[in-house]
């Protein structure tokens, strides 16, 4: 075997060893790594401080702020999900709810949700969230079941739109 031969072997190994590394996923903790940010320390709250938030909210049960961060080759992307219950029959509280919870989801500092904001509200009976927000462009949601009525996703180009710059303001509670 030529040197040629035996280089070209090698650097196709290397190579294919480095393009598999961007296919792994990351092992998920029990808190997801923040990403660095540029975000101004004093715009925003932290994960941790969100959580606590959204779950002092009166009327909610069943709260939760997870990040769902995935690999697209060697970048990775971080979703915010935010998920409630809510007793609330009105429809102007159920919005109210979705606009705070999406607030609350873009005034993170400390996890840069590049892929936007996804909010899960479950009502009785379960109205489609994304209709709430009638005035919210671009807004990607389902209307077929209950499991898609009770979700709406905004992505970061829609959020910055409606709520402005990353990191949006806290929300009042």
């Amino acid at each position: 075997m030529t040197v040629l031969s035996r280089l070209t072997i090698v650097t196709a190994g290397v190579l294919i060893l480095v393009g598999c590394a961007g296919c792994s996923t990351p092992q998920l903790e029990e808190e997801p790594n923040v990403s660095q940010t540029s975000a101004p320390t004093s715009s925003g709250q932290t994960l941790a401080e969100a959580r606590a938030q959204l779950q002092e909210r009166s009327g909610l049960t069943d709260t939760s702020i997870t990040v769902n961060e995935t690999m697209s080759g060697f970048q990775e992307h971080r979703r915010l999900w935010l998920e409630a219950s809510t007793t609330s029959t009105s429809e102007d509280e159920q919005r109210t709810l979705v606009e705070y919870m999406f607030a609350l989801g873009w005034s993170v500092n400390d996890v840069d949700a590049d892929q936007g904001v996804s909010v899960r509200v479950h009502t009785q009976p379960q109205v489609t969230i994304g209709a709430l927000l009638k005035d919210w462009e671009g807004l990607q949601y389902r209307s077929t079941s209950d499991s898609f009525r009770e979700l709406v996703v905004a992505s970061r180009k829609v959020l910055e739109r409606q709520l402005g710059q990353w990191p949006g303001a806290v929300p009042s509670r």
